[in-house]
């Protein structure tokens, strides 16, 4: 029993040290790159930028262009039937989604239609209830004096509109998030 436990652990002691020792020496050098890119990158890590890290190395590498059979050129997947300017095209290559970049998420409108606007505006101009006198648009915070009211029932089935209150403005409805007093959204007539 005692030969075999020594004999064990001389076999776990060997195999440690050979993947060690394997683990230390320096991978073989299989490069597939031609020599112009290497020179490429050898002549960017001389430049200023290149000495002090700041920039990707690859960045500065000779590109071809595009294959035809590339999944995705300049971002934009490239399947047929695809939208050019979908929403996953990087804003550089796409002015739609460089705009939608610049939007803050908070200000962007709510999903409802022109039908569902009108009957929101018309529904809470008809309830008489009092004209709030604030300077406010959507992802802007109302001040705490101002009070907000319930949605009409008429109203708040819709889904755009849940968890919402609402204040009225002499020209606008402003749809407020009542934790925060955050506009979500506005509707005009």
């Amino acid at each position: 029993m005692r030969c075999s436990l020594h004999a064990g652990v001389a076999v776990t002691t060997l195999l440690a040290g050979l993947g060690l020792a394997l683990a230390q020496q320096p991978p073989e050098n299989k490069s597939t790159q031609s020599p112009q890119p290497e020179q490429a990158q050898k002549d960017w890590q001389r430049t200023e930028s290149g000495k002090a890290g700041k920039e990707e190395p690859s960045s500065h590498l000779p590109s071809d262009q595009p294959a035809e059979n590339a999944v995705f050129i300049n971002g934009a997947l490239n399947v047929p039937g695809t939208p050019p300017d979908g929403e996953t095209v990087p804003a550089k290559f796409s002015e739609r989604n460089a705009a939608l970049d610049d939007t803050p998420t908070m200000e962007r409108p709510l999903v409802l239609t022109d039908d569902q606007k009108r009957r929101i505006y018309d529904t809470v101009s008809g309830a008489n209830g009092p004209v709030a006198n604030v300077d406010a648009g959507p992802a802007s915070m109302l001040p705490a004096s101002v009070e907000l009211l319930e949605l009409p029932p008429e109203i708040a089935d819709m889904p755009a509109l849940l968890g919402l209150k609402y204040i009225r403005l002499a020209d606008k409805v402003l749809l407020v998030r009542p934790p925060n007093k955050t506009v979500a959204g506005e509707v005009t007539r």
